[in-house]
């Protein structure tokens, strides 16, 4: 099997995972699904790849870009880094699912963040950070219309 193939399978594999985190949030396996087996099976793939790529790696490996540049000129790391993204792109989707039902955030807001986290991880990450904020703020004010105002207690 080419790396090309494992490529495209490794892609339509993931879409189990964020396909029922957008469809079926709430369903008892869907967490299951998602990390032991989806997110599983893709790291277990990350470590054959990464560990026949081990030779290659050397503490300077990582201290440039042009020396990352060349690690990822080979089809093999440069599969192993983008299942890695695509493994850890789908962990934190599942926390942002977690996450917005213990907020009790409407599902539109899944609707919204997962699809961003799928493509662009950490920009879905960033705004998700952004809507709980504002949500615990909006909260705080909801609870204590006058804010940090203290009152004079005669």
């Amino acid at each position: 099997m080419s790396y090309s193939d494992l490529f495209s399978i490794a892609n339509k594999f993931v879409l189990i995972g964020w396909l029922l985190l957008l469809i079926a949030p709430k369903w008892k396996y869907t967490t299951v699904i998602s990390t032991s087996i989806v997110v599983l099976i893709l790291t277990l793939l990350y470590s054959v790849l990464i560990i026949h790529q081990l030779p290659y790696f050397g503490w300077r490996s990582f201290s440039a870009l042009e020396n990352v540049k060349k690690l990822f000129q080979k089809d093999e790391a440069l599969l192993a880094g983008w299942v890695h993204y695509l493994a850890f792109d789908l962990l934190v989707g599942i926390y942002i699912t977690k996450q917005t039902h213990s907020l009790k955030l409407i599902h539109l807001v899944n609707i919204f963040l997962l699809p961003i986290t799928f493509l662009f991880g950490p920009l879905g990450y960033t705004l998700f950070v952004l809507i709980k904020f504002s949500k615990s703020k909006y909260e705080y004010y909801k609870r204590n219309p006058l804010g940090e105002i203290k009152l004079i207690d005669f």
